[in-house]
């Protein structure tokens, strides 16, 4: 599920969105650099 989550956060709508709720910009960017950690398997 956390997958799942994470390609929402990815998504344009979903990028855009997190930016005007109360994750702010940093955690965007950073649920973003945790996903594409998780695609290239550095992070399990």
């Amino acid at each position: 599920m956390e997958f799942l989550e994470n390609l929402n956060v990815l998504s344009t709508s979903g990028i855009i969105g997190a930016l005007f709720t109360d994750g702010g910009l940093l955690d965007s960017l950073g649920g973003i650099a945790s996903h594409l950690a998780n695609l290239l398997g550095l992070v399990k």
